[in-house]
């Protein structure tokens, strides 16, 4: 007995400290898998800078490995029409929702397999370490034997089942609405990259003006100095210079570093590395868009996929409570099973050869009373109810979405207009500021004030482009059109 417990004692340390060293290696296996992903990212990083510029459309150029996954490295132009295509091919989010057909597909078998025969073989062996004998009028006999053997096949098919039937149709309803989701994703995908595509350009734009003012205030200030020496200019208007060209250093780093945040945020949309060197050759431009509300909602009923994915909800929350309904009714399946064994069955005297029993049959199974079938059918309609409500709720919603989208870029088209007016306006006003300038009717604080509204002006108009972009990017979201109007090239109509 004491060596028994100490056997269980020496077990049980022995499990609790493979234990811990399995929580050591694990460790040791994180640590080597950041370690190995620094590496390889300090690697790619140190050659960024040799990438070369290709003129063409971007292409994947390299791959860096982060565990099992290739990242394609890309650098070159790109336009909107390759990044969507990139997107398409390596956004992450968007491969998982693609996943979810696979699983849709898999839901269907299974309710076929619901429908379907089922076949099993089973097999025993038994040995039994004796048997017992008797004497029967001076013969010994023995009641069977050492060695027993058995294998069974067993066949069952259903022949009426309500719930597998309309288990199929669920499952077949399912697929159609994973393709709705499917189309959701790719749809939020390709409005992702088009938002963050065009933010890009505009804080490009933005950046540019930033540094545009760091070299008219370093100018300004050689300037000044130069006054200041011959008396022209006193000491206030120096440092005046100098606080003003601190000023836009610090706002060109701001921009600068909102500029490389957006390309972060960008490259992980598309799924590409993040040492990815890349041109947008694209431009922030301003097209006037004619918009028609009642047409426009009309094409969002008819094809936003969240709406349809909505109604294929409530389908298949029909399909589930007649499935729990169906659960009143009987089924009904045959089987056949037939059974070789050694000793062979039906035989007398038993004797050690193989033989076989088989018996075929009707099974009917039918739940009289079931408490729990009464509580899962109320819980069956009143998520039907639910999922009524958030179908008209979706219905209102699309409703909604597009008269928000609709109002948004009437008032994003005024924008530009307007700051397109104030654009021109202020570098008029900018010009006449350097003529009275140099003629001595103002002074530089003046002068500084009108290149500081033009700035403020050409910051606000690429900020109303890029509004107009997005207003009428929302629109085509709202209306289910976004996968529709993806844009075409000369290379994907002769494929």
């Amino acid at each position: 007995m004491r060596q028994f417990l100490a056997k269980i004692l020496v077990a049980g340390f022995s499990i609790l400290l493979s234990g811990c060293v399995s929580q050591k290696v694990i460790d040791n296996d994180i640590s080597r898998t950041g370690n190995r992903a620094y590496n390889e990212w300090k690697m790619h990083h140190a050659s960024r800078d040799s990438l070369a510029r290709d003129s063409s459309s971007v292409q994947p150029n390299s791959y860096e490995k982060p565990g099992s996954e290739n990242v394609p490295l890309i650098s070159g132009k790109l336009t909107l029409h390759d990044a969507m295509k990139l997107a398409l091919i390596y956004n992450r989010n968007l491969r998982k929702a693609v996943e979810e057909k696979s699983y849709a597909h898999g839901q269907i078998l299974s309710s076929y397999g619901n429908l379907t025969p089922t076949a099993n073989v089973n097999g025993t062996y038994t040995r039994k370490n004796a048997v017992n004998t008797f004497n029967f009028g001076g013969n010994q006999f023995q009641s069977g034997f050492l060695n027993n053997y058995s294998v069974t096949l067993s066949i069952e098919q259903p022949i009426i089942d309500a719930r597998g039937v309309l288990g199929l149709r669920a499952s077949q309803l399912y697929k159609t609405l994973t393709d709705k989701q499917i189309q959701t994703a790719t749809e939020n995908t390709l409005y992702q990259v088009e938002q963050q595509y065009y933010h890009v350009l505009m804080l490009q734009k933005q950046y540019n003006v930033r540094q545009s003012n760091v070299k008219y205030s370093q100018a300004s200030l050689n300037d000044v100095k130069n006054k200041v020496k011959f008396g022209t200019a006193t000491h206030f208007n120096l440092i005046r210079a100098q606080v003003d060209l601190s000023n836009a250093k610090t706002q060109k780093i701001q921009a600068k570093n909102q500029l490389e945040q957006a390309k972060a945020a960008f490259f992980n949309t598309l799924g590409v590395s993040q040492n990815s060197q890349v041109v947008l050759d694209d431009s922030l431009d301003y097209q006037s868009t004619k918009t028609n509300e009642g047409k426009a909602i009309q094409t969002a009923l008819q094809n936003r996929p969240d709406l349809a994915s909505s109604k294929l909800n409530v389908e298949l929350q029909k399909s589930s409570l007649k499935s729990m309904y169906a659960r009143y009714l009987p089924t009904v399946s045959a089987y056949f099973d037939q059974t070789w064994a050694n000793p062979a069955p039906l035989t007398i005297p038993p004797s050690q050869t193989w033989g076989y029993l088989w018996n075929a049959g009707l099974q009917l199974n039918w739940s009289i009373f079931n408490l729990d079938r009464e509580g899962s059918i109320m819980q069956e309609r009143s998520t039907l109810r639910q999922q009524q409500l958030n179908l008209l709720d979706a219905h209102q919603q699309v409703i909604y979405d597009v008269h928000s989208a609709v109002m948004a870029l009437q008032n994003a088209e005024q924008s530009v207009e307007a700051q397109k007016l104030t654009v021109q306006q202020a570098t008029e006003g900018l010009k006449l500021a350097q003529a009275q300038f140099k003629q001595g009717t103002i002074d530089q604080v003046s002068l500084l004030e009108a290149r500081q509204a033009l700035s403020e002006a050409q910051l606000s108009y690429y900020s109303s482009l890029y509004q107009h972009k997005i207003a009428r990017l929302d629109l085509l979201r709202a209306t289910g059109q976004l996968e529709m109007n993806f844009p075409k090239n000369n290379s994907d109509s002769s494929e």
